[in-house]
C-alpha cells in the first residue's frame, strides 16, 4: 500500500504542473492592397500573385474613377433637362398670363395665373447660396 501511495504522491505533481496554452494570430488591413509584407508573403506563396493583387487594384480604381465621372455627367444632364423644362414651363405661363391679361382685362386673373403657378416655379431654381452635401 505504501508503493501505490508514493506512485501516487509522484504523479500528482506533473499532473498539477500541466497547462494548456492556445495562441492565436490574426492579421487585417484596410484598403485595397496589403502592407508589402503581406504581400511578399502572397508572392512567394504563389509566384506572380502580388503582380496580380496590385494590377486587381488598379483596375478597381479605374473602374470607380469611370463610374464617379459617369454618375456627374448625369446628375449635370438631369439639372440641366429640369432647368430646361422650368423654362418652358415658365414661358408658358407668362403667355397665358399675358393672354389672359389682353382678353379678360381682369388683373385677378393675372395675378391668380402668376401667384399659383409661376412664382413658386421660379423661386425654386433661383439659387439661395451654398446647399450642403452628404
Amino acid at each position: 500500500m505504501s508503493d501505490a501511495l508514493q506512485t501516487r504522491r509522484e504523479q500528482q505533481p506533473e499532473q498539477r504542473n500541466q497547462m494548456t496554452v492556445m495562441l492565436g494570430h490574426e492579421e487585417a488591413w484596410s484598403g485595397p492592397l496589403p502592407p508589402p509584407e503581406i504581400l511578399a508573403r502572397f508572392d512567394q506563396a504563389v509566384p506572380g500573385a502580388a503582380n496580380r493583387i496590385i494590377a486587381m487594384a488598379e483596375s478597381q480604381q479605374a473602374h470607380r474613377i469611370e463610374v464617379e465621372r459617369s454618375v456627374a455627367v448625369q446628375e449635370t444632364q438631369i439639372k440641366r433637362e429640369g432647368l430646361k423644362f422650368a423654362y418652358h414651363i415658365s414661358l408658358g405661363g407668362l403667355i397665358v398670363a399675358g393672354v389672359a391679361a389682353v382678353f379678360t382685362k381682369d388683373p385677378r386673373i393675372v395675378g391668380a395665373i402668376m401667384a399659383g403657378g409661376l412664382i413658386p416655379l421660379v423661386a425654386k431654381f433661383l439659387p439661395r447660396g451654398k446647399k450642403k452635401e452628404d
